[in-house]
């Protein structure tokens, strides 16, 4: 998607999991900016290839064009099922 970050990830076996130390950034849509730092992102896929696990956790900072910064934590899980 326009915008997103490239990361890396290291593989063992069916875990995926984002090199340490990355940040990522971009625009918020309204002229401030996104930044997510402190990430620790997992994708595990099952063994029969049917089931994509995630879990993300990292520290977001919201730079907005217009009022005061902030900070917060951000958190993500999902599951994406092939049929």
């Amino acid at each position: 998607e326009p915008g997103a970050c490239l990361l890396r990830f290291t593989l063992a076996r069916n875990v995926a999991t984002a090199v340490a130390g990355q940040t990522c950034a971009g625009s918020d849509g309204g002229g401030g900016l996104i930044t997510f730092t402190k990430m620790t992102w997992t994708l595990t896929l099952s063994s029969d290839g049917k089931t994509l696990s995630e879990a993300l956790s990292a520290k977001e900072e919201l730079a907005p064009a217009r009022g005061p910064a902030r900070t917060c934590a951000y958190t993500e899980t999902g599951v994406t099922l092939r049929r």
